[in-house]
């Protein structure tokens, strides 16, 4: 994977778009909460995607399936070869250039929560050192290229076509947890001698992912995940923003709004019972909450989902 340094300007007016604001600009690209995949098929839409630098809060996959790309994250610029993978981490600064006709890609694009809400296990929670800074892609051989292409593929198909049942969503989690399975198999057996070098601040906020995994339903402070972890609120809230582009209060609501929103797709539960397995004193207070994150009620979510 070639690449050469080069200069931006400051970065104090590099723009900012969350995960749901890039989709909105990627119209009518189907997606389930906190992933999508975007592969060729979705050109023209690729094509409204800014083309300035700007920050985001969600990690990004690239598979160079054909021909080659160009991405410039921080003050490098990264030329993607055919096989290749390119890992751009949250709140790095992304430039996207034009897509080319006849170029074949596909990109697995998800936030740190639904990583956290994937049910990934303990003792695997460091699955996401691949996207340390200091590990930016890698090259892999024909045959593990495309199987993790065709992994990626199985799971864009499942979610495309899921009709939103709690069995489907479980689905959904496996495929990209086997997924991320497989892509560090392949890194391990091509690059056992590279030791992946975490910074402090990435440590700390992987730690954190994998704490709201544990505890997101039950504890909502940001007092509690930063006892657990001898550290500030303060810190841990800094740290965790300069990580991923969100406060670590910010992806704690985000976590319990979609832990939420499964379980409103239950209907044989009702709001009370939805409010009691979120650990809240009572309907109210969940209600408030989901209303003053989603800007609807719950009971207006299942109306219209």
């Amino acid at each position: 994977m070639k690449n050469t340094s080069v200069t931006t300007g400051a970065g104090s007016g590099i723009p900012y778009h969350t995960f749901t604001e890039l989709l909105s600009m990627m119209d009518g690209l189907q997606h389930t909460e906190g992933l999508f995949i975007v592969t060729e098929e979705d050109d023209n839409r690729m094509r409204n995607l800014v083309q300035y630098p700007f920050r985001s809060d969600h990690f990004i996959i690239i598979m160079q399936v054909e021909g080659t790309s160009q991405v410039r994250i921080n003050s490098t610029d990264f030329h993607i070869r055919e096989k290749e993978i390119l890992l751009i981490p949250p709140n790095a600064v992304r430039q996207f250039q034009e897509v080319q006709t006849g170029m074949r890609f596909a990109g697995l694009v998800f936030t740190s929560g639904f990583v956290a809400r994937s049910g990934i296990s303990k003792k695997d929670a460091d699955m996401l050192d691949f996207f340390s800074a200091s590990l930016p892609g890698f090259e892999l051989k024909p045959a593990e290229f495309d199987r993790l292409l065709n992994m990626l593929m199985l799971l864009r198909e499942k979610y495309t076509s899921t009709d939103g049942m709690p069995a489907d969503q479980q689905v959904i989690f496996y495929l990209f947890l086997a997924f991320l399975y497989e892509l560090r198999s392949v890194y391990m057996r091509n690059n056992g001698d590279k030791k992946i070098q975490l910074t402090r601040k990435e440590e700390i906020t992987m730690r954190f992912i994998r704490l709201l995994n544990d505890y997101c339903k039950e504890e909502r402070s940001v007092l509690f995940y930063a006892a657990q972890m001898n550290v500030t609120p303060r810190h841990l809230t800094q740290t965790v923003k300069e990580v991923t582009g969100r406060s670590a209060g910010e992806l704690i609501d985000e976590m319990v709004i979609v832990e939420a929103k499964l379980l409103l797709n239950d209907v044989s539960l009702s709001l009370a019972q939805v409010a009691e397995k979120l650990y809240f004193s009572d309907q109210f207070f969940f209600s408030k909450f989901f209303k003053r994150n989603t800007g609807i009620t719950p009971s207006e979510y299942r109306k219209f989902a």
